[in-house]
């Protein structure tokens, strides 16, 4: 599991958990963090176990059209930190660890600490239950933008957010072959983002919004630290 970095949490968007993190002693920002990082793996596993999406995510893979992988270096920190296990789909949305009440928070406490690496029908259990009210964003605003301010990146409040990215201008594959390869990655992505929209939302009963990136629609990672570091 991948422990949260702060430099790369400073990035999120929406960012309104920023100001909340801020606030906080290096203590708290600390365990902030790491039940952050420990709340995305679950929900990963959990999407897994409870929908379709690594079906659809080796869908892509095994498509023959060209679907090249991003690099970690690459990645944004949703894709990073929020689809670990998968190839090209992860989770987009924020984790507000703070919508847990107290009692809440010592359950996900005594589950992290008794997981051992198996994957348990209470953290199962934990997930489904507090997963509604953990990705909705902490303002009363009902569309959400999770990306450059177009209408494609924004989402009611309160939807699962799944992301998609991969090369999208891969060198391995010629110029001349380019656009016709293009149009074919075009039609499938239509298709298969549908279908997992509509799998999720059936198997989970929660709005789904599959939303696609590609490099100038995220902020890469290795930027990211990179920009932070010649600030101080």
């Amino acid at each position: 599991m991948r422990i949260i970095e702060e430099n790369d949490y400073m990035t999120i968007q929406p960012n309104m958990n920023i100001k909340k993190i801020n606030n906080l002693k290096a203590d708290e920002k600390k365990s902030y963090l790491y039940l952050t990082s420990c709340y995305y793996n679950l929900l990963e596993l959990f999407l897994i176990k409870s929908t379709d999406i690594k079906v659809f995510d080796d869908k892509i893979e095994n498509s023959n059209l060209g679907f090249e992988l991003i690099e970690d270096d690459k990645k944004d920190f949703y894709q990073f930190y929020g689809g670990e296990k998968l190839k090209y789909y992860y989770i987009r949305n924020n984790i507000n660890i703070d919508a847990l009440n107290e009692v809440e928070k010592k359950e996900f406490l005594t589950i992290i600490k008794n997981l051992n690496g198996i994957l348990t029908d209470e953290a199962l259990g934990f997930i489904k239950k507090t997963m509604s009210k953990v990705i909705i964003e902490d303002w009363f605003d009902t569309l959400i933008n999770y990306g450059p301010t177009s209408e494609q990146f924004f989402a009611l409040n309160g939807s699962l957010v799944i992301g998609i990215r991969y090369d999208e201008f891969s060198q391995t594959i010629n110029e001349i072959d380019w656009e016709e390869m293009h149009d074919k990655q075009d039609i499938f992505l239509l298709q298969n983002n549908a279908l997992l929209e509509k799998n999720i939302e059936e198997k989970l009963n929660i709005n789904c919004n599959v939303i696609r990136y590609n490099e100038f629609s995220v902020k890469k990672k290795n930027n990211i630290s990179n920009e932070i570091t010649k600030k101080h």
